[in-house]
């Protein structure tokens, strides 16, 4: 009696399940029927494959149903369907439309793509091959015939079937999601995902696609082509960009799922005009601004080519090679003039100005160090040493420098290595600027622009990449690059009365912190000889600065 009653109670648990899964044909009439205008939908939810059986057709179908219903369609509902109920669906739902009106087809559940072609799934569908696909499914372009055929005024297909294909591992060649369709006139069609993409089924009780379309149709007044693009903000935002809803459209009048005035349309239009008059203020505003950063480029440009001629005339009068950076270019294209205000149009398009590298400095820039060298009598001798930058191109930097209670100068620096007065005798304070120092090695040739190397003194040097370190000085800690600088010197001629004394040399270290857009330390050492004919013992750290 035991194995009876669980027999028993296995065939019942059995024909309930069969129950579910058979077809099923329900027929909506329009809870609230709109004046003047004819509505018909069909919608089919096939979720009981055999093959791949999925979790949330039957509950979007039947909310759809539901939800087309309230927005005045009158539904065929199809659940489970085989092909032979899909097709005679179909032929019934043309027939509807000949009447007139508007005419809605919505799918979910599997559908697949085959030589350009869509096929929605039948839940009996066997398909072994891809070339007996058509024998077996039902092709989205016998919906769109009976649509043409009908002659009624405008029509909407919806397509939840972008899921995986589950007959792909017994075809030779497998294109995922549906192909892209061209819409006919008169007819909007919508994808849960872009063409050739895949859409999940989800996991909660509606497909995710399906969700957002729900909330949304339900808003009075807004326009489809409106509705479903929120419903890819919906989806792109939940799937963070895995799903793009897509949609393909030729209609050519208004339509709206539920009537009535779009909450906030007379304020949402005056914002967007707002906002479009504050976008064309700003990018006045904004070409103002570039303007006024072109003019006074330009004059900076001139002040430092003309210091740059200045300063190759004092060094090639002294014998120095001095550094030889290209010339800069001066912008002088003139800004395009705002665009006049155009309602809802595109924003227009951004005019970018002529830009310099962010590794340089800017104009204003400025820098303070601390000058610590030996003092006869009273030790060590600190003073500030200032830097302000007066003029940029992206191949040259003019600034000023000054020590306390001594003269300033300025210097035109360029993208080589080099040597030159700079208040102490310094090496390419803005190197890291101009160039790549990532690799350790040499620099390559450094060229002399000291007046203290002329006259009896011939100088050589060299400069290479030691590696990066972190440097603490006064202003902070910095990530910066390390390199060695080998300065050397020798009396012009051998029958000199300043003798052997007069051969000497330094080490100067340079730290390159890319943070302050400049050396923040350099340190130099004497390394032999006792005639020198620059300052070879001084440290000068990095106290402060300011970048624009």
């Amino acid at each position: 009696m035991k194995r009876l009653a669980l027999f028993v109670m296995a065939w019942v648990l059995a024909l309930g399940a069969a129950a579910q899964n058979r077809e099923r044909t329900l027929v909506v009439a329009p809870s609230q029927p709109i004046a003047g205008e004819t509505r018909t939908a069909l919608v089919i939810g096939n979720a009981a494959y055999a093959n791949g059986p999925l979790r949330n057709p039957m509950n979007d179908a039947r909310a759809m149903g539901k939800a087309l219903g309230g927005a005045g369609f009158e539904v065929i509902l199809v659940e489970n369907a085989t092909q032979a109920g899909m097709q005679r669906a179909i032929r019934t739902f043309g027939d509807k439309l000949a009447k007139g009106g508007v005419g809605l087809f919505y799918y979910a559940g599997h559908g697949i793509q085959a030589r350009g072609r869509n096929y929605l799934i039948p839940v009996n569908a066997e398909i072994a091959r891809e070339d007996e696909i058509e024998f077996d499914a039902v092709d989205v372009n016998l919906v769109l015939a009976k649509m043409d055929s009908a002659k009624n005024g405008l029509n909407i297909v919806i397509l939840d079937a972008c899921r995986n294909n589950p007959f792909a591992r017994n075809w030779r060649s497998v294109a995922a999601g549906l192909a892209q369709m061209d819409a006919p006139t008169g007819t909007f069609i919508a994808f849960a995902t872009a063409p050739g993409s895949v859409a999940a089924d989800g996991a909660s009780e509606n497909g995710i696609y399906t969700k957002y379309l729900l909330a949304e149709m339900t808003q009075p007044g807004v326009p489809i082509e409106q509705v479903f693009k929120q419903v890819r903000n919906g989806v792109m935002a939940e799937t963070r960009g895995r799903q793009i809803p897509w949609e393909s459209s030729s209609l050519r009048g208004e339509f709206a799922f539920r009537p009535g005035t779009a909450p906030g349309v007379a304020e949402a239009v005056a914002a967007a005009v707002r906002r479009e008059r504050e976008a064309q203020q700003a990018e006045l505003q904004r070409l103002q601004a570039a303007l006024e950063r072109q003019q006074k480029q330009a004059e900076g440009l001139e002040l430092l080519l003309l210091a740059l001629e200045r300063q190759q005339k004092q060094l090639e009068a002294l014998g120095l090679r001095p550094p030889e950076p290209p010339r800069p270019v001066v912008a002088t294209t003139p800004p395009e003039p705002v665009k006049p205000l155009v309602t809802a149009s595109a924003a227009p398009t951004a005019i970018a100005a002529p830009s310099i590298d962010s590794r340089l400095p800017q104009p204003g820039d400025t820098w303070t160090y601390r000058l610590s060298e030996p003092s006869w009598g009273d030790g060590k001798k600190q003073r500030d040493y200032t830097v302000k930058v007066s003029a940029v191109s992206p191949t040259a930097i003019l600034d000023q420098h000054a020590i306390e209670s001594e003269t300033s100068g300025e210097w035109a620096h360029s993208a080589g290595g080099y040597l030159a007065a700079l208040g102490r005798p310094l090496f390419a304070p803005y190197l890291l600027a101009f160039r790549d120092l990532s690799a350790s090695g040499a620099l390559g040739p450094v060229q002399i622009a000291d007046p203290a190397c002329t006259g009896p003194f011939l100088c050589r040097a060299s400069a290479r990449v030691v590696g990066r370190e972190t440097i603490r000085v006064p202003a902070g800690t910095f990530d910066a690059v390390k390199v060695l600088v080998e300065q050397d010197w020798q009396p012009m001629a051998m029958n000199t009365t300043l003798g052997a004394q007069a051969f000497g040399g330094r080490t100067l270290t340079v730290w390159y912190a890319p943070a302050a857009k400049r050396a923040v330390k350099f340190s130099s050492r004497p390394t032999f000889g006792s005639i020198v004919p620059i300052e070879t013992t001084f440290d000068l750290e990095l106290t402060s600065y300011q970048l624009k």
